[in-house]
């Protein structure tokens, strides 16, 4: 059986007036509701697990040809400069919101034709928005629909990464990552690119080579998500995507941590549980990637940036009291849980940086904020805390200079002291004895630690 074809279309405005070329064009692309789409495909129409797949089969290509059919309209309205493009281009937006249209968009070229427009859409951005919500439905997920004797496993994966390898050959990438640049358009650019990189490793690869980090995290520093940060999380997770592709060492900016974790810093984690910890996560991935990324935060101040915030988010997830009832019960606790281990492995990948000779007192002097803090956290009763401050303070000491001036200025033996004589915990005790064998290579500084007759270590902790 043949599917219906769509009505006669006349844009001659010597025929019709432009109300009756409206009423025309939503008549022949309201795909939901036109009653001449083939096979009763209107308002309400559910394909199911009970659908035969040979029925669906038959649907699917009818879908597909009735699409066919449409094609010359939307070339004759694009090459004639039509505003009913605009329209038509919404109700095709507004079909492949059902799962059940995305393969015959695909399939029947509609896709592509839009594609082939979008670069050359700049001028009209009502246009380019439509096409935009079409692109990042078409790459979504097509559903559970058998199509023919292909199984459900397959035939899912096979559509849509066609429609994703559609998008990536026709090489729009760079036209849509140019649109997170604008403000009415970035939401929309931001869905289409995470739909397209989701668990579709050649459009990762290929968003990594067009530097979509850098624009990604260029849009979140602004602090611009959308429509009420409902995006932040589609713009967290490509990043994780491509943090472990190799071109990102060489495309993505060298201050990519520290710029992930400014962001962090400035979401209010009440509400944001989830985002805070993929950041931080993808910003210890970051570092553990190459070495350009642990100097940059070093160079740039990013290491008192990341101990400010580890250590006054950590403690408020510490305190269920610093938290409003209402947001701290609206988590789960795994989700609270998943933060404080984001921010002790992103503790450790600072911790790792502070080893490399660019980590120096010349950059970290004692009496700045960040010295201040350190010299603080080795008093404070949290192991976590002690072992950052024992790490930090014995690579800043491997000059004699900055050694004495802990000792004779700062008189920091006697908090380690205290942490030797109570600590049972074995990398505590080993990072407090490696502060002290820095310490203890001044002459100097011999003698004084000497003279104290204080440091000792708690009983069988050795």
């Amino acid at each position: 059986m043949s599917a219906s074809t769509p009505g006669s279309f006349r844009a001659s405005g010597a025929t019709s007036n432009n109300l009756d070329i409206q009423k025309s064009v939503s008549e022949i692309f309201d795909l939901e509701r036109d009653p001449r789409v083939p096979f009763g495909l209107v308002q309400g129409y559910q394909e199911n697990d009970q659908t035969g797949s040979d029925e669906i089969a038959e649907k699917v290509t009818a879908k597909i040809e009735y699409l066919t059919h449409i094609l010359p309209i939307v070339t004759h309205l694009w090459l004639s400069g039509s505003e009913h493009l605009d329209l038509s281009a919404e109700k095709l937006a507004d079909a492949s919101r059902e799962t059940r249209w995305r393969i015959p968009i695909g399939e029947s070229g509609v896709l592509d034709f839009f594609l082939g427009i979008l670069p050359h859409c700049d001028a009209r951005r009502v246009l380019k928005l439509q096409i935009l919500r079409l692109i990042g439905n078409a790459c979504a997920d097509v559903g559970t629909l058998k199509f023919g004797y292909i199984h459900i496993e397959d035939s899912n994966s096979y559509f849509e990464d066609n429609n994703r390898a559609q998008i990536l050959s026709r090489n729009v990438f760079p036209s849509i990552i140019r649109d997170l640049k604008d403000h009415i358009l970035s939401p929309f650019a931001v869905v289409v690119i995470y739909n397209m990189c989701v668990d579709f490793g050649p459009a990762q690869r290929e968003a990594s080579k067009q530097q979509l980090t850098r624009e990604l995290i260029e849009y979140l520093s602004a602090g611009d998500y959308g429509h009420g940060e409902v995006f932040l999380d589609h713009c967290c997770e490509p990043l994780g995507f491509m943090a472990p592709q190799e071109t990102e060492i060489e495309q993505a900016p060298s201050n990519t941590s520290l710029l992930l974790l400014n962001v962090a810093a400035g979401l209010d984690i009440e509400n944001k549980f989830e985002e805070f910890s993929k950041l931080l996560d993808i910003a210890a991935l970051y570092l553990t990637k190459h070495i350009k990324f642990r100097k940059a935060l070093i160079e740039h101040g990013g290491m008192t940036n990341a101990l400010t915030l580890m250590t006054k988010t950590y403690m408020s997830l510490e305190k269920p009291k610093s938290i409003t009832r209402q947001s701290y019960e609206a988590f789960p606790q795994d989700a609270i849980d998943r933060a404080v281990t984001s921010i002790l492995t992103l503790g450790q990948q600072i911790l790792e940086t502070s080893s490399l000779p660019e980590f120096s007192i010349a950059l970290y002097p004692l009496d700045s904020q960040f010295g201040a803090n350190l010299v603080r956290l080795l008093s404070s009763s949290r192991e976590v805390f002690q072992n950052y401050a024992c790490v930090l303070l014995g690579n800043l000491a491997r000059s004699d200079k900055v050694s004495e001036e802990l000792v004779h200025t700062y008189q920091i033996h006697n908090n380690l002291n205290t942490i030797l004589k109570t600590t049972d915990d074995a990398k505590i005790l080993f990072a407090a004895l490696s502060l002290l064998n820095n310490l203890c290579l001044s002459p100097r500084n011999k003698i004084e630690l000497g003279n104290s007759g204080k440091l000792k270590c708690q009983p069988g902790s050795i």
